[in-house]
């Protein structure tokens, strides 16, 4: 059976006030969340510092309108996440991205990514949780 991400229904009391969010936001790790459009829903933090983007600019967009690439890889990319809205983790083991900056500059990361279902309370896969690494060093 898949890992699951799920909502808990019986929280341990100390639990209830824990805000979600911010902990997420705190987190050192990128980590994004897509619907199953591939539109993105939500960037942490550190995500947005890494692709040097703003929440505003991207929420509600198509992925690879915010990050646009080849056809081939476009395909290669949306298959795995349509992996994962099956059910399967997947991964994404070295990922190049292009980033555009607001001085007009761009710059090439290496990604590692790992796409996790997000199951709702009926056991339903509503989103993908991308999890993702820059390897561009190790690269």
């Amino acid at each position: 059976m898949p890992h699951r991400l799920k909502t808990h229904t019986a929280w341990p009391a100390e639990t209830n006030a824990l805000d979600f969010r911010h902990l997420v936001d705190s987190m050192i790790t990128p980590y994004m969340v897509l619907d199953r459009n591939l539109s993105l829903v939500y960037g942490n933090d550190a995500y947005l510092r890494a692709t040097d983007l703003e929440l505003e600019e991207i929420v509600g967009k198509y992925v690879f309108d915010v990050f646009p690439d080849s056809p081939d890889r476009v395909a290669e990319i949306r298959s795995e996440f349509l992996k994962t809205l099956d059910g399967e983790v997947t991964s994404l083991d070295k990922h190049y991205v292009n980033l555009q900056h607001d001085d007009g500059t761009s710059s090439v990361r290496c990604w590692h990514c790992i796409q996790t279902p997000y199951f709702n309370d009926k056991g339903e896969i509503t989103h993908i949780v991308q999890y993702a690494e820059d390897i561009t060093r190790a690269d």
